[in-house]
């Protein structure tokens, strides 16, 4: 096992268990993530964002279709090639390209409002590794840990929700083989809907509020919601 507490042949393990799996239910979803990934894209990548991938990462990007870059067509979204439809708690997938975006997109925001005092809402040794369409939410592995958090628009970032990128794939591959979370892997639950989201989310956008189509809701959003129903 190496520092980061995951060996890459147990990220490819359980990668390949979740491709098999979402290939024989939804083939199209997996389209173009067969590797291999391109190692000079991947280490021109870190280079550019300044930092160092830790070796499991490393190993699924070079294993996949994910670690090879994409041309930027000009597309808007902060996620212009993510794959929908892979992870059974939503978010999109990303590739090398768009982790350099979504990276460059959170750095940019964390230098523009700088932290106050231990309130941190983006480190540069986090590379994400999923999001949603507008990069305002999704998971990153912190390269320092090896463990994978996730961060929302509105709340404080989550670490340490898995404790290495294989317990993430790993949770993600049970589920989607029906099979138990195992103690230890760690919750993830920022993808799940709640019995309440939709009717949050249609109020929040009748009222002005910006929210995302997926992911976890932000605290005062529902606390905002909440109110307004009590008041009648």
């Amino acid at each position: 096992m190496d520092e980061y507490g995951s060996e890459p042949k147990d990220v490819l393990r359980e990668w390949e268990r979740i491709v098999r799996r979402v290939r024989r239910n939804a083939a199209e979803a997996v389209a173009g993530l067969d590797g291999p990934g391109d190692p000079a894209a991947i280490e021109a990548a870190q280079r550019r964002m300044g930092v160092v991938f830790p070796p499991e990462l490393r190993a699924w990007l070079g294993a996949s279709g994910l670690g090879r870059l994409r041309t930027d067509d000009g597309r808007n979204a902060w996620v212009a090639f993510g794959h929908d439809g892979v992870l059974p708690t939503g978010g999109l997938l990303l590739c090398l390209t768009d982790i350099e975006r979504v990276h460059g997109f959170k750095q940019s925001l964390a230098e523009s409002d700088p932290p106050d005092g231990d309130h941190v809402d983006w480190c540069s040794r986090w590379v994400p590794i999923t999001a949603e369409r507008d990069g305002f939410s999704g998971r990153f592995l912190d390269t320092r840990t090896g463990a994978v958090g996730a961060w929302s628009e509105g709340e404080l970032p989550s670490e340490g929700l898995h404790p290495s990128l294989s317990a993430f794939l790993r949770a993600a591959a049970d589920e989607l083989e029906g099979v138990p979370a195992a103690p230890g892997d760690g919750p993830d639950v920022r993808g799940r809907q709640g019995p309440d989201d939709e009717a949050v989310r249609a109020w929040a956008r009748r009222n002005g509020y910006a929210v995302n189509d997926r992911g976890r809701i932000p605290s005062a959003v529902r606390e905002a919601w909440q109110a307004a129903r009590a008041g009648g």
